[in-house]
């Protein structure tokens, strides 16, 4: 067996292991990005709603809350300007039916206040601006709260441009390998795969894994934390319908998350959901449940009456880790290895804190005693359109 020797090796290639691929390939290391599926950023990160939200509805004093609103500013500042994917502005709206919720409005521009948004991009409206701006919403609609900091993205092509510039600047990429033992020993990770033809030798280990970060880090001898998961599932409609769907439309939040959203997605397609479905089959993540279709029309038929559900294009499903401990990131090197360094928990505002977590992460190798000296000839630009 061939021995591939590495300073670092991430593993998973969602839009949160890609970030940091591109973060530390400004680096001279030696860097490798393990993903077990055929192609890249293929699980979560291909099938959800492909936000970079403003950053008010994260609890505050969170770390979902700091990063969100730093990685927003990293998108807009640093990475727009040089990495180019799809991508539009498009403007968040919360929508309120009642007194209750529009007292949660209230509450979520607090929360985005303190969360340090910029108080120009947050306002609420009274009824007759909401229906002033937003045509064809329900006509029960009392209030609204209206960010204009918000962004669709296309996560994946997203992911796979900081990949590119990651393969650009010297780092490895290898598809269809799946971690199957770690073990440490001298000072360093070994890592077999399902290739039997070579092992992986790093100092450092980067635990992207996403629905699997917990399964991952107990297979390196680190059970300290634990996932659940909550399945979201999404309707996508024709464009040939009958609201005016431009902004980011989504009902007052509950506990389970930031509530069904109705939006146009980048291609023109309307984008329905997604639900909120407590499950624990990790495997199951994309499986779509049909009789859960009548209740994203409900939801949606409560945004825009006039929703037209007769020409849904597809469905499809994705599935939210959630920290069982903490409901809240996890940034950290395991308490018994400060090279093994876990990012796991990765809901909501996942996409949106991608490039903040990848810089948080590049604090935590700096930690671990790995030396890191910025390349002088850098390749900053990438284009998957």
């Amino acid at each position: 067996m061939k021995t591939l020797s590495f300073d670092v090796v991430i593993i998973g290639s969602g839009i949160v292991g890609s970030a940091i691929a591109y973060e530390l390939s400004k680096y001279k290391i030696k860097l490798a990005v393990l993903e077990k599926n055929p192609s890249f950023a293929n699980e979560t990160t291909a099938t959800n709603s492909g936000i970079i939200h403003c950053g008010f509805d994260a609890e505050p004093n969170t770390l979902k809350a700091k990063l969100n609103v730093i990685g927003n500013k990293l998108w807009q500042e640093k990475i727009f300007p040089k990495v180019k994917f799809p991508r539009k502005q498009s403007d968040s709206v919360v929508i309120a039916f009642d007194d209750e919720e529009r007292a949660e409005l209230l509450h979520l521009y607090n929360k985005g206040i303190q969360n340090n948004l910029n108080p120009k991009s947050l306002k609420i409206l009274d009824e007759k601006a909401t229906k002033k701006l937003y045509h064809n919403l329900n006509p029960l609609v009392v209030s609204s709260l209206v960010c204009t900091n918000s962004w669709i993205i296309d996560s994946k092509k997203a992911s796979l441009a900081f990949l590119q510039i990651a393969k650009n600047n010297d780092a490895h990429l290898f598809e269809n390998t799946k971690v199957e033992n770690i073990e440490f020993k001298n000072n360093v990770f070994f890592i077999q795969t399902n290739n039997p033809d070579f092992e992986f030798k790093t100092k450092v280990v980067i635990n992207a894994a996403g629905t699997f970060a917990d399964e991952i880090s107990k297979l390196a001898g680190y059970p300290e934390f634990e996932q659940r998961f909550l399945r979201g599932q999404y309707l996508i409609l024709s464009p040939l319908n009958n609201v005016d769907a431009k902004s980011i439309f989504f009902m007052t939040p509950t506990k389970y998350g930031k509530g069904v959203i109705v939006t146009t997605k980048l291609n023109g397609n309307i984008m329905v959901g997604p639900t909120a479905e407590e499950h624990n089959q990790r495997d199951e993540a994309k499986s779509v449940d049909l009789k859960l279709a009548k209740n994203i029309q409900e939801i949606g038929h409560k945004i825009f009456p006039d929703l037209n559900f007769s020409n849904i294009i597809t469905t499809y499903a994705a599935s939210r880790s959630i920290d069982v401990a903490t409901s809240d990131f996890i940034i950290k090197a395991t308490d018994k290895n400060p090279c093994f360094i876990n990012v796991a928990g990765m809901q909501s505002p996942a996409i949106s804190s991608a490039p903040a977590i990848a810089k948080e992460v590049k604090k935590l190798v700096l930690k671990a005693k790995l030396t890191l000296s910025p390349k002088e000839n850098f390749k900053d630009k990438a284009e998957i359109l």
